[in-house]
């Protein structure tokens, strides 16, 4: 099938807001036991936070396309034939 931008775009912004409902959620687990609020953790952590950010989207990635050749977003927004 031809390459469309917009299915890519489409995907990859799914994947990349798909891992930050995972990313808030590990940050809001982390500011809970820390007894903390998420922005209190977000404002005193941001470089640590993006970094942990990366690195799941960097894994999603990978791992995605390694076992399956494909993410999620691909998946979801393949054009039909």
């Amino acid at each position: 099938p031809p390459f469309s931008f917009s299915a890519f775009f489409k995907s990859k912004a799914f994947d990349v807001l798909f891992v930050g409902i995972f990313w808030l959620v590990a940050l809001w687990l982390a500011a809970y036991s820390l007894d903390m609020t998420l922005f209190e953790i977000l404002g005193s952590m941001s470089g640590s936070m993006l970094l942990l950010y990366a690195v799941l989207v960097f894994l999603y990635i990978f791992l995605f396309k390694f076992f399956l050749g494909e993410t999620l977003g691909d998946r979801l927004f393949r054009r039909r034939e």
